[in-house]
């Protein structure tokens, strides 16, 4: 479930002798009393249109890495995947109406809740 990774985003910046900030963040479970956290990171990269390079070290300890990749999208890591991918909006999008469940029809009658 990816809690405890590390994930470090270089932005693409160019000019010459520039060095571009590199990014931390941590896959966090949950930060309070019984609750959850989302375990999606974003990563501002300012005027940057893509990450130089994605890099996750992954709780297992396995390393991987993306390069080229554009900005202002979701993605999906899976561990062991050597691609990034689509995030869950993306998927359900890209997969059209019939994917989608159908909507329940409203309760009516004597004995219904709502």
């Amino acid at each position: 479930d990816a809690v405890g990774a590390k994930v470090r985003v270089t932005p693409a910046v160019g000019g010459p002798g520039r060095r571009p900030p590199r990014m931390l963040r941590f896959v966090d479970g949950g930060n309070g009393f019984a609750a959850q956290s989302t375990k999606r990171l974003h990563f501002g990269l300012g005027a940057a249109t893509a990450a130089e390079v994605v890099e996750v070290e992954w709780p297992s300890g396995l390393r991987q890495s993306f390069t080229g990749v554009a900005a202002d999208r979701i993605y999906r890591l899976v561990e062991g995947q050597p691609a990034l991918g689509p995030g869950r909006a993306a998927q359900r999008a890209a997969a059209g109406p019939a994917a989608r469940p159908a909507a329940r029809p409203a309760a009516t009658g004597e004995g219904s809740h709502r």
